[in-house]
């Protein structure tokens, strides 16, 4: 602010114009890293503006490079006009670097779904062929384009605490399920892993375990599994079905800190 001052003072007329600020910031713990821009989705619901919410736990560079480890990271977007709100990630490396990415492409005026596009640094130490950034941009075009619809964990808590029907439809392999299950509707899950749903799908309808025109929402590990469940469900009778946007990883942080109830 003080430069923008100055360049007018130093030349009255100037065109430079102060745009606001996006509120980039970052801040270490120990040794997580914590970065956020723009608003956060409690003022969102205070203003009343239509957004949702997506979450991605990818890897900060390629995964069978050593020592990969996962971004937490959350974006918020309107899914018609594709405006980006803001977003939030954690982890123990590259957290700051997507932050600043999305924080450039907000102030750019970019759109959700255009995050698709970017053409990011490539190469295994460093990233991903798909960054995350790319990946939260399909997951917006996806819902953008009316491909796929999603829920947060807190959305699908607030709808059993509503008494809202649901079928959750998990998954993933038996060896992860025997190691954690889902606590929402916990009376009302099916669970298929992904690799047997086509074949089990007619099964499951016959026996009215999925019931077609009812809400499913489908759910795995990190939310990429479930996108494939849930297409394979829209085009099987259930135009309706839903992702658990980041699934089990996710749920089970709302669980752990209270905000699932």
């Amino acid at each position: 602010q003080g430069r923008f001052c100055a360049a007018h003072i130093a030349k009255p007329g100037s065109p430079s114009v102060y745009k606001g600020t996006i509120g980039a910031s970052v801040v270490k713990i120990f040794d997580l890293t914590a970065a956020s821009v723009g608003v956060n989705e409690r003022t969102l619901k205070q203003k009343g503006l239509p957004y949702k919410a997506v979450y991605n736990h990818a890897m900060q560079h390629a995964s069978y490079y050593p020592n990969a480890l996962p971004i937490h990271l959350k974006v918020l977007f309107d899914p018609t006009s594709g405006i980006i709100y803001g977003g939030q990630a954690v982890g123990k490396d590259g957290v700051e670097k997507r932050i600043d990415v999305l924080s450039v492409a907000m102030q750019g005026g970019m759109k959700a779904n255009e995050l698709a596009d970017l053409e990011l640094c490539y190469a295994p130490p460093y990233g991903s062929a798909r960054d995350p950034i790319n990946q939260v941009g399909m997951i917006a075009g996806n819902i953008m384009l009316g491909l796929m619809d999603s829920v947060t964990p807190l959305e699908l808590a607030e709808m059993e605490k509503a008494g809202t029907p649901v079928t959750l439809l998990d998954v993933r392999e038996k060896g992860e399920v025997e190691s954690g299950a889902f606590a929402l509707y916990a009376n009302s899950q099916v669970f298929c892993p992904l690799g047997e749903l086509r074949e089990r799908l007619p099964t499951l309808v016959s026996e009215g375990k999925l019931v077609s025109g009812t809400q499913v929402v489908v759910a795995c590990k990190s939310g990429q599994r479930a996108h494939v469940g849930a297409r394979m469900l829209r085009l099987s009778g259930f135009p309706d079905a839903k992702i658990l946007t980041g699934s089990f990883l996710t749920a089970t942080v709302c669980a752990a800190i209270g905000q699932g109830n």
